[in-house]
């Protein structure tokens, strides 16, 4: 198996093994902010060229769709039209996060986050509020719930970039070929070296 071979199998598993996150707690806003549902790939895989769907689980009607690196809104419900984006930039690190704006409380219900091509998604809860009613902390321009995603960090844990791991991977496949093609050399010089000393003592004894 080639080198080349070996790494583009490596980088698939790596692939077939990320896995999708999403909030355990709902996300809560008051009428007339603007809100953002988090959904993110781990490893972060780039998205770019891949399809994302974000779509009403009581009924899978569309929210917002994302394909072939272009917005697709044939069928992207009425009342999300302009309200509702992905950014191109997090997508290319794995990072799907629904940014909508000006909540309504016909916003309010369950959310799923798709990958179809990883077979991968996950869902999440909104609940818009009227104002004053909301119970949930500010991020930036943008109000999220304060609730921890599904597997949080453990302490003290490192945190390598996902982008290392399959380059860390190759190299380890490179060094490893390099090495079993020296030792493959060393075994045949040592081949060629044991036959040259019996042709040697079959003409000494003949000699003799």
């Amino acid at each position: 198996m080639s080198t080349l071979l070996l790494i583009l199998t490596f980088i698939n598993a790596v692939t077939e093994a990320a896995r999708i996150i999403c909030p355990n707690e709902p996300i809560e806003a008051e009428i007339g902010e603007d809100v953002r549902l988090p959904c993110l790939l781990d490893p972060g895989l780039d998205l770019s060229n891949r399809t994302v769907d974000w779509t009403r689980v009581n009924d899978s009607k569309v929210v917002f769709s994302y394909r072939s690196r272009m917005i697709n809104d044939i069928d992207q419900l009425e009342q999300y039209r302009n309200r509702t984006r992905l950014s191109r930039e997090d997508l290319s690190v794995g990072n799907m996060e629904l940014q909508m704006f000006s909540a309504q409380l016909s916003d309010s219900g369950r959310y799923r986050c798709l990958v179809p091509q990883l077979r991968l998604s996950c869902t999440t809860s909104l609940i818009v509020v009227n104002k004053g009613q909301s119970n949930r902390t500010k991020t930036d321009d943008f109000t999220t719930s304060a609730a921890p995603l599904e597997e949080p960090p453990s302490p003290g844990r490192s945190h390598i970039p996902a982008i290392l791991i399959p380059i860390a991977a190759a190299a380890v496949v490179v060094c490893g070929f390099v090495v079993w093609t020296k030792c493959e050399k060393i075994k045949d010089c040592m081949r060629r070296c044991r036959g040259g000393t019996q042709q040697e003592s079959h003409h000494q004894l003949d000699y003799i």
